[in-house]
């Protein structure tokens, strides 16, 4: 509930055989959707096994998304672009984003990809979000950062590539112009220093909001988690996924 009014949250779970993919139909197909998002406030959360370059620019192969993208035309994704399933082939350079977090554009929420040491048996990553206090998109109360991944041209194709380029190239300009216009006095006081630190941080998040993706973090999110680790975890979990038989892990 939310100023008393009611949230319908929708957690999915689209599935069907490696085999029979093209033509199978898909069981969220079978859901009445229109009577399900017939309420102003939905939230639909799951793994919608579906590849798409809407919410993954980097995807490399479609499946499942064109029924996906229209049930969620008219929804924000509040997912950054960070892989939410671990792939098969430790070496692949694949990035796979398919569980998914969307609501009516109306609503906020706070969103975070929980710290690798909140370790699960699951091939898939650990997701907390939750709905905002506030409507209001906040940012500087909401969040912490924001995901810079959106600019990195690197492994892209060459049209993804140059947009990304773009994106940071905006970013860069609206700074300079900014601070042009904005010239910098003696910092002599400890109230001028405050008011310029102030400045900077207050443009540069809005800068960074209209040009890059908010990062959200939780009590889960723990920044002691470094690269080694990382890679001890995949490590694990490769161990994990190799006494798995092939058709199990496919499912």
């Amino acid at each position: 509930m939310t100023d008393g009014e009611k949230i319908r949250i929708v957690n999915v779970y689209d599935q069907a055989p490696s085999s029979k993919r093209k033509d199978y139909t898909w069981p969220c197909q079978l859901a009445d959707w229109t009577a399900i998002k017939s309420v102003e406030k939905v939230i639909i959360a799951g793994d919608i096994n579906a590849h798409s370059p809407r919410w993954n620019p980097r995807c490399k192969m479609k499946r499942n998304h064109i029924f996906w993208e229209e049930i969620k035309k008219d929804m924000e994704i509040w997912n950054s672009e960070e892989p939410t399933r671990l792939p098969d082939n430790q070496t692949s350079d694949l990035i796979s984003i398919i569980d998914i977090t969307a609501s009516r554009e109306d609503m906020s929420i706070e969103w975070a990809m929980a710290g690798e040491e909140h370790e699960t048996e699951s091939d898939h990553q650990l997701i907390i979000w939750e709905v905002a206090e506030t409507e209001q998109k906040n940012t500087l109360t909401l969040s912490t950062g924001w995901d810079l991944s959106g600019w990195d041209p690197s492994g892209c194709a060459q049209e993804e590539a140059d947009r990304r380029k773009k994106k940071q190239k905006k970013a860069e300009t609206e700074w300079h112009r900014r601070a042009t216009a904005n010239p910098q006095s003696p910092l002599s006081t400890d109230d001028k220093l405050q008011k310029e630190a102030l400045w900077i941080r207050n443009n540069l998040a809005e800068i960074l909001d209209q040009h890059a993706k908010v990062k959200r973090t939780c009590a889960h999110s723990n920044r002691w988690w470094t690269q080694e680790l990382s890679k001890l975890r995949k490590l694990v979990q490769k161990t994990r996924l190799e006494r798995i038989p092939s058709a199990i892990r496919e499912a």
